[in-house]
């Protein structure tokens, strides 16, 4: 989501690993990052970023993001489909432990979803 301008949220009961979330960061901004995990804490992480946010307090979500509006056209963010937003995770997670290069099936999905 690098660059999004606006999005559209909905309020939710509380995130599943895979879903964008907006919440209030430590100073106050508003903040999209993807939910990776919910147990013991919640844990968001952006998609460009190397390392996980730190632990959030419930009180700090606003709502679920079902839509980002890129270059005029408004586009359901990727792992907003649950199944596949995990399977992207873990792997994302695998490669940075082992350090391989990213296969060209995520390669593509993630063009399609740009």
């Amino acid at each position: 989501m690098v660059g999004a301008g606006r999005v559209q949220v909905e309020r939710a009961s509380r995130p599943r690993p895979g879903e964008v979330w907006v919440f209030v960061g430590g100073q106050g901004q508003l903040i999209a990052h993807r939910c990776w995990r919910t147990r013991p804490q919640l844990y968001f992480q952006g998609d460009a970023n190397r390392a996980p946010d730190p632990p959030l307090d419930p009180d700090h979500l606003v709502g679920r993001v079902t839509a980002i509006e890129r270059d005029g056209r408004w586009q359901i963010p990727a792992g907003y489909d649950r199944a596949r937003g995990l399977l992207v995770l873990r792997y994302q997670s695998v490669r940075r432990v082992l350090g391989q290069r990213e296969p060209a099936w995520l390669r593509n999905a993630r063009r399609r979803d740009a």
